[in-house]
Formats: C-alpha cells, structure tokens, sequence
C-alpha cells in the first residue's frame, strides 16, 4: 500500500512540475532522484541534512534568542564581515593565519580606497591582495580573479581570473564558485554549471533555514532607462513605507497586498513587533483566499521550515508550485531547495542550471547587493561601483547592469579604477560596454539597446551597424519601443539593414502600439518618410541624412540633453520637420504665383 503511495506521489510530481517548467528545445537531461518517503509528514529521517521539525531540537531552533549573528555558510573569505563591522567573523574566537590579516587588511583598504577616490592607496591594497593569494589564500586568489578580470590595478586577463577562480573554488571558497558557475553558463557548458549551481543552491537555502536574519533584500535597479530609478530609491530610503495601524486598517478591510504585508511584519518580527507566527499563518492564510502570489511562497516556506506548523513538504510543494504558475518567481528559491534535497523530477540541463542559478543567488554572498545600495544612497559611489562590479562578476545580471549605469552616468568623476590609476575613458566605456553585453545575455532589454547605441554610434568600440541591428533585434523581440524605432530608421536609411521604407514604417507603427509616448518621434518619422518617397535624391533629402556628420557638436547636445540614450535620430527628425514645413510654404507660394488673383490668404 505503502509502495503504491509513493509511486502515485511520483507520478504527480512529475506530472505537476513538467506542467510547470516552460518547454524547451531537448537537450540531454538531467536528473534529481526523487524519494515516496520524502513525502511523509514525519521527516524525521527523511533528510539527515536538515535539522529535525521536532520543538526540542536544538539544531531547529534556528529563530531562538541565542541564534549566531553570522550566517554559518559565510566562508573566512567573505566581504560581508568587513563591510559590516557587526558582524562577527565566521572563524570565532580562532586565531587567523598570516595569509588571512594579510588579506583582511587588503580588501579592506581596497574598499577604503574605492570610496575615497585614492588611486594610490587602491594600488598597495591590490599589493596586499596579490601577496596574500600568493601564499595560497581562497579569498585572496578570488578577489584577484576579480581585479584581473575586471582590468583594476593590473591589465585585463580574463584566462587568469579564471584560473585564480578554479584554484579559489577548489580551495572551498563560494564566491568563486559562483563566479566559475557563471562562466559556465555563459559558454553554455551546462554540465559544468549545473553542478556548481546545485551545490551553491543547496548551501543557500540551507542558510535560509537556519539563518535568524530575514532574507536578502531584493536587487534594486538604479535605473529605469537611462534616467536614476528615483522612485525604488525611495523606497530603499524608506520614504514610501506605510504606518503599521494603516497596514494593519487595510488588512483587516480585506487588501489582499495588506494582509500580505502585515503577515510579512509577524513573520519576521519587523518594526518592533515580536515574532509571532501564529499571526503571520493567520494573515497569510487570508491573503492566499485572495490569490496573493506572495503569500502563497511565504505559505509554502512555512511548511517547509515547519515555522509554527507541523513541517508538511508536500504542502510546501503545493503552494510553492501554485506561487510560481502566478509568475512568483521567486518561489523557485523553495521549489529549488525541494529539488535541491531529493524533490525533482527529470528535466532538461538548460532549464535545470537556470533554476539552480536563481537559487544559489539568494546565498549569504547576495547580501553584498544592501551594502552596495547602502553606499549608492549615501553619495559613495566609488564604493557602490567596487560592490556591484564584485557581484556582476558573481554573475548577478541586476549588478551587471547598476554597474554599468554608474560607469556611464559618472564617468566624469574619479570612481572607475584602471589598469594604472583612474580609468581613461576606453577603459570606462569598455567595461561598461562588457558589463552592458552580460546583462544583456541575461534578458535586460535596456542593456540590448545601449549596446546596440554603442555599436551604431562607435562608442568605446568600432561602429558596426549590423552588430548595432542585432543588438536592437534582441531588444525588440522583448517589445523595447525605442529598439523598435531605431529598427525602422536602420531601415529607412540602409544602415546595417536593407533599405526598406516599408519595413521602416512598420517599424515605426510598432512602436507606437507598444508605447503611446513614442507618437510623436514616431510623426515626425513618417513624415521623413514621406519627404524620402516623394523627393528622392534632393538636396533636401541628402541635406537631411549629413546632418549627424555634419554638425558633431549638435549631435552630442542632443545627444546629452534631449535623449540621454544617443539617438541622434531626433535632429534628423526636427531637420525632416523644418523642411515639410519649407516645402508646405513653398508650395503656397507656387499656387499665390500661379493664380495672382486669388487672395494671399484664401485656401488652396
């Protein structure tokens, strides 16, 4: 009966998370051995990994008062302890080798040194690192591997960042685990990555079963396009944060989002409330009967902690799968930890490394992302830029991106280390042009678009328009309005794409169904269109397409101050504008000559 059980508990695992994943091009699979016995309600042997559900277990009682301040996974060479004074490193109360003072004392001054500006001082740091990674030291030979990869204090050798990673990685140290593993992915050496992923996804969410800190706060984007993302950074601030009798008003008037959030207040013991988690399976009970994606993940967490409620995985599961079918995507983070333990089902490598990925970056590593925002939000810039460039090369596409932003928006200040001193200006666009190219692999349209600009303008690298159209391809098949656009001008003008002024108003009409605030670019476009239709070969025409050429000084104004993200296009567009009116007036002219004796007013 037993064996009947478990093999019908398969059969619906199988079935429910193949349901779930979306489907992709078969690749050799890769398979998680999936247990019955997983699935009773007492876990007591189930998972000699985990601590038991039982209230006696000293090892389950991860939220007790006397809980580590550390999280126990942070490997010796972790930044956390050192850009937080508060936090106790994890070796305790064991003295630290030479290699290891050697390489506190590097980091630290090269934090320093970021945020002050000094290019000296961030060269003896790099001294310090490099000797300590000489004597063998994990954390030295990964922060090493991160300074050669991104070119600071040394020339750029990726094939030696690489290899400082391996020898890290081997050694135990996470950070360069990570970094391998997204090496990996991006050369789509899936076997490889995989394995990596799966081992740093099973240490996160270890840690975030045991860890009495509340989760990592999510990654905020600086930007959002080329301007800062002022209203997430007041958010961060706390400046848009409601009054709890106010949560608490709309959660008891039925606001699913309050009862949510109230849930989430009681569950972690924010704002001075006590830990309660008979109020948060409360709240969050009542949030889930109105379809509340989140509550139905922080649900399915509960169950698979067994937090105030006997520890049920298959509950977890159910209401884990129903918070990621509703585009929670964060619910993978627990769907990944029930695969991690023996949950899983044979899916193909592809998928299986990208989920894996999404977990292992919610590890104890991640929480370098709030010190960052911390540094970015207090004016120190220079320090932010080290932080997010340090987790761009962990493979975070968020960092990536806020990286490369910060290089582009403040590159006329003295926060960009170089291969000697401050970074000349091809060093600066390079790196951002190469951190702009990794988020861009990662699916952020923005970062396609930018290198599409950097390609069609030959910014920090050789103008190619055909790379700059491909670059737009990508970000139009993710609906960007202004990829679309640049798409139809290519078009129009035979710019890396075949002259085609059809294809260029479709383009065009594109745009504007995907985003009404492109009307007017869009107007003025068509009637560029029409002026190159109905006068080709004038000189008004040639006149029109030379005046990016011609006037350098104009288009870098426009450039700065009309349309941050360098489309040159809107001085073409306002010149086809003057001359529809030129023409129009012409035109009135011609018929007042041809008919003397009508009136100069009268209409035509």
């Amino acid at each position: 009966m037993a064996g009947a059980l478990h093999r019908r508990l398969l059969l619906l695992a199988v079935l429910t998370v193949s349901a779930l994943l979306p489907r992709a091009a078969a690749v050799r699979p890769f398979v998680l051995v999936l247990s019955g016995e997983d699935f009773l309600k007492d876990p007591s042997g189930a998972h000699p990994s985990l601590p038991s559900a039982d209230g006696d277990s000293e090892d389950w009682d991860d939220f007790a008062d006397d809980s580590p301040a550390t999280d126990p996974l942070l490997s010796p060479s972790s930044w956390i302890p050192l850009l937080d004074p508060t936090t106790p490193s994890p070796s305790g109360d064991q003295p630290d080798p030479p290699s290891d003072a050697l390489f506190v004392a590097g980091v630290r001054a090269m934090i320093s040194a970021a945020s002050s500006g000094d290019e000296a001082a961030f060269s003896t740091a790099s001294a310090q690192i490099d000797a300590a990674a000489a004597g063998g030291h994990p954390g030295a030979q990964s922060a090493l591997a991160f300074l050669s990869g991104a070119g600071m204090a040394r020339p750029v050798c990726r094939s030696r960042a690489f290899l400082l990673h391996k020898f890290a990685a081997d050694a135990g140290d996470l950070q360069s685990k990570m970094a391998l593993a997204y090496a990996y992915f991006r050369q789509e050496m899936y076997e490889e990555a995989v394995t990596l992923y799966a081992e740093l996804a099973e240490a996160a969410l270890t840690s975030s079963l045991i860890s009495k800190e509340p989760p990592v706060i999510e990654p905020v984007r600086l930007h959002s396009g080329t301007e800062e993302n002022k209203e997430a950074l007041r958010k961060s601030r706390g400046e848009d944060d409601e009054d709890f009798q106010i949560t608490e008003y709309q959660a008891q008037r039925g606001n699913a989002a309050a009862m949510y959030k109230l849930g989430l207040l009681y569950y972690y013991g924010l704002r001075g409330l006590r830990r309660d988690y008979g109020k948060s399976y409360y709240w969050f009970s009542k949030a889930v009967e109105k379809d509340e994606p989140r509550a139905m993940e922080l649900m399915g967490e509960i169950f698979a902690r067994g937090a105030g409620v006997e520890r049920n995985y298959t509950l977890a599961y159910r209401w884990l799968r129903l918070a990621a079918q509703q585009e929670q995507y964060s619910a993978y983070n627990g769907l990944g930890y029930l695969y991690v333990k023996g949950y899983g089902v044979e899916k193909n490598l592809t998928k299986a490394t990208v989920l894996y990925k999404s977990v292992a970056e919610r590890g104890p590593w991640s929480s370098m992302s709030r010190w960052a925002l911390e540094s970015y939000l207090k004016g120190d810039i220079g320090k932010a830029l080290l932080l997010y460039s340090r987790m761009a090369d962990l493979g975070y596409e968020v960092a990536q991106s806020n990286a490369a932003w910060i290089l582009d928006r403040y590159g006329d200040e003295h926060i960009c280390m170089g291969e000697s001193g401050f970074c000349s200006d091809m060093e600066r666009h390079l790196r951002a042009h190469a951190l702009w190219w990794q988020a861009s692999e990662q699916g952020n349209e923005h970062a396609a678009l930018l290198i599409g600009d950097a390609y069609y303008y030959g910014r920090g690298v050789g103008r190619d328009y055909e790379r700059a159209a491909e670059a737009y391809m990508h970000a139009q098949s993710q609906s960007n309005a202004q990829a679309m656009f640049n798409l139809g001008y290519m078009h129009e003008h035979g710019h890396g794409l075949p002259l085609d002024l059809h294809l260029a108003k479709r383009y065009y009409d594109q745009a504007v169904e995907v985003d009404s605030a492109a009307k007017l670019p869009v107007m003025l476009a068509l009637t560029s269109l029409w002026i190159r239709k109905n006068y080709a070969g004038s000189f008004m025409v040639n006149f029109i397409d030379s005046l990016p050429e011609m006037y350098p000084v104009v288009e870098e104004w426009v450039e700065d101050v009309l349309m941050d993200e360098g489309n040159a296009t809107i001085l073409t567009l306002f010149a086809c504008l003057v001359t529809v009116l030129y023409l129009r007036e012409r035109q009135r002219r011609q018929v007042v000559a041809d008919n003397p004796q009508q009136p100069d007013g009268a209409p035509n």
